[in-house]
C-alpha cells in the first residue's frame, strides 16, 4: 500500500522556503508547544497533587521511582512502535497514555483504588513522555525531510521549551484560581485530545505531499 512505501522513509523533503508555506507547519509547532506545556504542567504539579491529597511520602517517592524506571522502556517502546507502524501509531500510543494518566488523575483520591489510580497514571505518563523527546526529531524527520531537518528540529525544539517553560505557571495558576489541582488535570487531558485530533491532520496532509514527492523523484 502507498502508506507502507513512505512509512520511515529517509528522503530529501522540502527546502525550507517551501516547507514554512505549508500550513501543517505552523500547526505541527503548536503541537508540539501544547504538548510540552500539558506534559510538564503536569508532571510538576503531580508530587505536590498527591501530597496535597494526603498520600503518604513514601508512596510518593515510589511513584518517582517508577517513573524513572519506566522511562527508558518507553523511549524503546516508542522507537519499536515507530519502526512496526510508523509516525501516526506512536504518537497517538503516547497521547492515548497521555490523556488516560491525566483522567486518572483528576480521579484520584488518598485511598487503595487512589493509589492504585496513581501508580496506573505514573506509568502511562512515563510511556507519554518520549513526546517531548523521541517523537520530535521522529517528526521533523518523517514529516519534513532531511534537507530542512536541522533548521525544523530547531523550531520544534524551542516550540517545546517554551511549552515547558510555561507549564508549572499553569498548573500553579489553576491552583490559585480553584484551590485544588484536579480542574488542570481535566483541562490538559481535554486538551491532548484536541492535539491527537490535530496531529491526525497533520499527518494526512504531509504524507499526501510525502508520496506525491517520492512517487515524482522515482519517474
Amino acid at each position: 500500500s502507498g502508506k507502507k512505501k513512505i512509512r520511515g522513509t529517509v528522503w530529501a523533503g522540502l527546502d525550507y522556503k517551501a516547507i514554512r508555506k505549508k500550513p501543517y507547519f505552523y500547526l505541527t509547532a503548536i503541537m508540539v508547544f501544547l504538548t510540552g506545556i500539558s506534559l510538564q504542567s503536569i508532571g510538576n504539579i503531580s508530587i505536590v497533587y498527591m501530597t496535597d491529597l494526603g498520600m503518604s511520602a513514601s508512596f510518593v517517592a515510589a511513584t518517582a521511582t517508577v517513573s524513572s524506571l519506566v522511562l527508558t522502556v518507553s523511549k524503546i517502546l516508542v522507537g519499536h512502535t515507530y519502526d512496526k507502524r510508523g509516525l501516526w501509531t506512536a504518537l497517538a500510543m503516547c497521547q492515548i497514555c497521555a490523556i488516560v494518566a491525566f483522567i486518572l488523575k483528576a480521579l484520584l483520591t488518598n485511598s487503595t483504588q487512589g493509589m492504585v489510580f496513581a501508580m496506573t497514571a505514573t506509568v502511562l505518563s512515563t510511556i507519554a513522555l518520549p513526546l517531548e523527546t523521541v517523537i520530535i526529531p521522529l517528526l521533523s524527520m518523517d514529516l519534513f525531510g532531511s534537507t530542512a531537518y536541522n533548521k525544523v528540529l530547531g523550531i520544534f525544539m524551542a516550540m517545546n521549551s517554551l511549552g515547558l517553560c510555561l507549564g508549572s505557571p499553569v498548573g500553579d495558576l489553576y491552583y490559585d484560581i480553584f484551590g485544588t489541582y484536579k480542574p488542570c488535570f481535566w483541562f490538559f487531558s481535554g486538551l491532548m485530545t484536541a492535539v491527537v485530533i490535530g496531529y491526525y491532520f497533520v499527518i494526512r496532509a504531509a504524507n499526501r505531499d510525502k508520496a506525491r514527492l517520492l512517487a515524482e523523484e522515482s519517474v
